[in-house]
């Protein structure tokens, strides 16, 4: 990998030939971070992850810029390669958001500066969810990936998305420009539902048998629907139901 080094007074600018990824690495300053992600270290020098305002004080900051990438997907992928982050992130996406982690990482070795990957974690069973009456009564919430909704898990196989959601609009594609069968499904469903649809939102409450076609029908899936799915405080619907 090719560098270009920029040397200032006050930092150590890194551009990766060919790439518009630049990494600005300071120990002093309260830059914009506007448009940019911050890995910091603190005096006890562990680092963490900073979205908006970085600490009045720092060791050593690590500002990220990334314009080809959507940065709120590059932080949750960030975390979960390198801090306690589980943050959900759509399937299609993986490969290149985490390639990238790991080519932010390769370059900040090359400075001095070492992120440790998280140990990965052995493959488990699926796991398994159980309805339960009092889940009916419950709001769950989407609101990521282009999609918003309100949805009830109303009985054991019936989710109802309440009028008025918001869908993605366009399907993600293949590398080769086709659609994959994720998508294909979720199109599917949008044909059988296109009389509650209208402009890419729905106009009728819509009942769905599983929290899968929820997934595919608001955003085309391409992720774990059961973490995506939060009440009003944050908690998924996957820690009300599952069956450990």
């Amino acid at each position: 990998m090719q560098l270009i080094v920029t040397l200032t007074n006050q930092a150590t600018i890194i551009h990766p030939l060919n790439q518009q990824l630049m990494l600005t690495i300071q120990t002093t300053g309260e830059p914009d971070m506007s448009d940019r992600l911050a890995l910091v270290q603190d005096s006890k020098n562990k680092w963490q992850l900073v979205e908006e305002q970085l600490p009045k004080k720092y060791q050593k900051c690590v500002l990220i810029k990334a314009p080809e990438y959507e940065q709120k997907i590059l932080a949750r992928c960030l975390a979960n390669e390198f801090f306690e982050g589980n943050h959900v992130i759509p399937r299609n996406l993986i490969k290149d958001y985490q390639s990238l982690c790991q080519q932010i990482n390769q370059i900040l070795q090359a400075f001095a500066i070492e992120l440790t990957a998280k140990p990965k974690k052995a493959p488990s069973a699926k796991a398994q969810h159980r309805w339960q009456k009092a889940l009916a009564e419950i709001p769950f919430y989407v609101d990521d990936f282009g999609a918003k909704a309100t949805i009830y898990w109303q009985k054991r196989n019936e989710l109802r998305i309440e009028k008025g959601a918001r869908l993605l609009p366009d399907a993600p594609l293949n590398k080769d420009g086709s659609l994959g069968f994720g998508a294909r499904f979720a199109l599917t469903l949008r044909e059988e539902q296109k009389e509650k649809i209208k402009d890419n939102q729905t106009i009728e409450d819509i009942v769905l048998k599983s929290v899968n076609e929820v997934g595919h029908l608001l955003y085309f899936a391409g992720t774990n629907s059961w973490l995506v799915l939060k009440d009003e405080n944050g908690k998924t619907l996957d820690e009300y139901s599952r069956v450990e």
